[in-house]
């Protein structure tokens, strides 16, 4: 049942375009979730999700204005999703986090009814999502597409998001000005929250790189990775890590197939392991707080007690 007076959002809709407020924007509430999403600050992919989200908790509290929103109802709505993974909650928590503090900051309401329902605490299972580097060089080995095998190679020395290595064009490159470049290429990647950051390729992936540039013979706005111009989808990505993982004879635990996530999660805990500095690895992963990339050598510690006990 759908809310009076208030526009039902769909998927496609973000409400980025003011001259659709006569047409698309039926209440005072509709206006203020269209002003939340388009602060600027919310990438395409995050502004889908949480279009669902408020959709479903709207639908979910259909009777109700935003104003008439309390803890209880906000907790409620939470525990109903009990079928779904604890960091799935909090995604849907935060989401709504965000948007009830705007409301508060823009006067819309006097406090945020978020504020004092917790997150549930997750234990990140990041020891099942890392390959060995044995596993990472059978993929590379066995994929015979030249443009899957540098996804691949891309994904796990850069560590970037899937997003971020779909978009990666030609002109995102800058080549050291040193005449002895150990480092390879200055690769710019705008990640989470349109923020930039520079990651270096390493001189093994650059020459990879380069030698796919002059064989495709990419001109500087085409994106690395693409299908008639346009950039792979996930979806595809998903599909070629899935093809390699089979064609190599990857088996991990629970028969789970690994996602480009795990790459990620692999590249840094094998730079962790291999002595690089934790600061290196949380500014190559683009995260905002060491915190989120303490968690990787939590996951797989280089040293514990029995590190220095003698035998007994």
């Amino acid at each position: 049942m759908n809310r009076p007076g208030l526009v039902v959002l769909n998927d496609n809709n973000f409400f980025s375009d003011k001259t659709q407020l006569s047409t698309h924007i039926q209440s005072e509430e509709s206006i203020q979730i269209w002003a939340w999403l388009n602060q600027g600050h919310f990438a395409d992919k995050t502004k889908k999700t949480y279009v669902r989200i408020i959709r479903d908790f709207l639908q979910f509290n259909w009777h109700l204005g935003l104003k008439q929103i309390t803890p209880a109802l906000v907790t409620l709505y939470l525990r109903k999703k009990d079928k779904v993974a604890a960091s799935t909650r909090n995604l849907h928590r935060n989401c709504l986090s965000s948007l009830f503090q705007y409301l508060e900051n823009v006067g819309y309401i006097a406090r945020s009814p978020v504020k004092v329902v917790k997150q549930e605490k997750v234990l990140e299972s990041f020891h099942y999502k890392v390959l060995s580097i044995e596993q990472i060089k059978r993929m590379t080995q066995k994929v015979q597409n030249p443009r899957d095998r540098l996804i691949l190679q891309v994904l796990y020395f850069t560590g970037l998001r899937v997003s971020e290595v779909s978009t990666i064009k030609v002109k995102d490159f800058a080549v050291s000005t040193q005449k002895r470049n150990t480092q390879g290429a200055y690769l710019t990647v705008i990640g989470k929250g349109s923020k930039i950051r520079t990651v270096l390729t390493g001189a093994y992936l650059w020459k990879e790189i380069k030698k796919y540039i002059k064989k495709t013979g990419l001109e500087p706005n085409d994106y690395i990775f693409n299908f008639e111009g346009a950039p792979l989808s996930r979806i595809t990505i998903f599909k070629i890590i899935k093809k390699a993982t089979i064609t190599a004879g990857i088996k991990v635990p629970g028969d789970k197939t690994p996602s480009p996530h795990w790459f990620r999660h692999t590249s840094a805990i094998h730079a962790l392991e291999n002595g690089a500095d934790i600061h290196v690895v949380q500014t190559t992963l683009g995260h905002a707080s060491l915190a989120t990339t303490g968690q990787y050598l939590k996951s797989r510690p280089v040293k514990s007690n029995a590190s220095y006990l003698k035998k007994v």
